[in-house]
């Protein structure tokens, strides 16, 4: 009785792999002949793409961040003026300036 089952086994095996022979060689001749003539004459012809060529450089690349959220500082600094007094002259526009050349004329200790 074992014996007949293994030859009931190897007889659905072979058929299952004649079955499955017979579906890919009916794809390869449904998918893998490519296109029929009649379809290839009409299809378009391809258009150029436009590509740009330039000269290769080192650089940074600039990283941008963007979020939302606050920002607080670790360190502060106090920024105070150095002199004492008011300003009575300041240079007009235009008037070419050389170098140490005064800009502003001050009242006070030291002008």
């Amino acid at each position: 009785m074992a014996h007949t089952v293994s030859r009931r086994r190897r007889a659905g095996l072979i058929v299952a792999c004649l079955a499955g022979l017979a579906t890919m060689g009916a794809g390869y001749q449904y998918w893998g002949q490519g296109p029929s003539p009649g379809l290839a004459a009409k299809a378009p012809a391809r258009t150029g793409v436009p590509v740009s060529v330039t000269v290769v450089t080192r650089r940074d690349v600039p990283i941008y961040l963007s979020g939302l959220g606050t920002v607080q500082a670790v360190f502060t600094v106090g920024i105070h003026s150095q002199v004492d007094g008011k300003l009575q002259e300041v240079l007009k526009q235009g008037v070419p300036v050389t170098f140490e050349s005064p800009v502003a004329g001050q009242s006070g200790r030291n002008s």
